[in-house]
């Protein structure tokens, strides 16, 4: 076995703490995490990961997230911040994105633990800095831990939030424990979670599409006027990571397509794409309305797994389940510009 060289052992090392064995529930997000450099553990080699987590600790964090690049601080917002605090800067970057807030009485309180639930609105409000906008709000009033009534009534939607995005772990039947004070090692996981893995990448996809499609519509009302009904004249429908722009009529298309050239910023319209087609999203909603009745009718346990135009914008289709070839014929025949596809089918058409 070859060698390892004296840097790359103390390059590891810095990772690894003497309190956080690899066993440890929350092991593999505190060596992430210190590793980009979001967290940091002490001087004496521990992480003190059952540590209740400051406010200026809870800044700290936040603030490497958002990545701004460091400033010169003349004076601070708060009473009880000095320039010369470690964790100054930190918080005047937090306070000015609005994602943590100080007192009443104007200061902050560094050294003072932060609560489970006041964590948890610190990261939502993290979240919509970003752009996140909640997509159902009635989804939220069906999540509920077996303590949520205890959670304060400026916490219950970001306690919600953070859980219908599996950002927390949540079961009904556990208790959230909103008045705890969160540990080190519980708001690393949290963070972890939003910005790293399965759960991360896919809030960044939500994110991603979210901020493409306010985009897309910002650029249609900056095209057409505020009184141009897109759904009378085109349609938006998602394949893969990519946002379709399609126009029933070829004037409107060149348009939009020189509104999209003449953009300064084009960062929010790097996944749309434009196209044509005589489908309209008011013809598509009806016509999904009376196939999917007709599809529910001929099979009652058959499920709907996904609408969109075809390529040309000609047809719509949609996949389903269970298909059997005399339900497909059928509906075949009584809707033609429907195109019902089983699953297996379009995961062999995607390959």
């Amino acid at each position: 076995m070859g060698s390892i060289g004296l840097d790359t052992l103390r390059e590891a090392k810095k990772y690894i703490f003497r309190d956080v064995p690899s066993t440890y529930w929350a092991a593999q997000s505190i060596a992430t995490m210190t590793q980009q450099n979001l967290i940091s553990g002490y001087s004496d080699g521990t992480f003190r990961p059952d540590k209740p987590l400051t406010r200026e600790e809870a800044a700290s964090l936040f603030s490497k997230l958002i990545n701004e690049p460091s400033t010169v601080m003349i004076s601070s917002t708060f009473s009880d911040i000095t320039s010369d605090r470690w964790s100054a800067l930190a918080i005047e970057a937090v306070a000015r994105k609005n994602i943590i807030s100080g007192y009443g009485d104007n200061t902050y309180r560094p050294e003072q633990f932060m609560s489970r639930q006041e964590f948890a609105v610190v990261a939502d409000n993290y979240l919509h800095y970003l752009g996140y906008e909640t997509q159902d709000p009635t989804i939220l009033d069906n999540i509920a831990y077996s303590d949520q009534k205890f959670v304060a009534s400026w916490a219950q939607d970001a306690v919600r939030e953070l859980a219908s995005l599996h950002f927390l772990h949540y079961n009904p039947r556990n208790l959230f424990n909103p008045e705890k004070y969160i540990t080190r090692a519980e708001a690393t996981e949290i963070t972890y979670r939003m910005t790293q893995g399965d759960t991360g990448k896919a809030f960044k996809d939500t994110l991603m599409k979210q901020k493409t499609e306010a985009a897309a519509d910002a650029l249609i009302v900056r095209t057409f006027g505020k009184n141009y009904d897109f759904r009378q004249h085109g349609v938006k429908y998602w394949k893969g990571d990519t946002l379709w722009v399609a126009f029933a009529n070829a004037d409107d298309a060149k348009e939009y397509g020189a509104a999209i050239a003449f953009a300064t910023d084009k960062s929010d319209l790097r996944h749309l794409r434009l196209t044509t087609g005589p489908l309209t999203q008011a013809a598509i909603d009806d016509m999904q309305t009376d196939a999917a009745y007709a599809y529910h009718q001929a099979l009652a346990d058959g499920t709907i797994l996904d609408v969109y135009p075809n390529t040309a914008v000609k047809q719509l289709v949609i996949v389903v389940n269970h298909l059997p070839e005399a339900v497909k014929k059928d509906l075949a025949k009584r809707f033609p510009d429907v195109q019902f596809i089983s699953e297996a089918t379009r995961d062999s058409l995607s390959k």
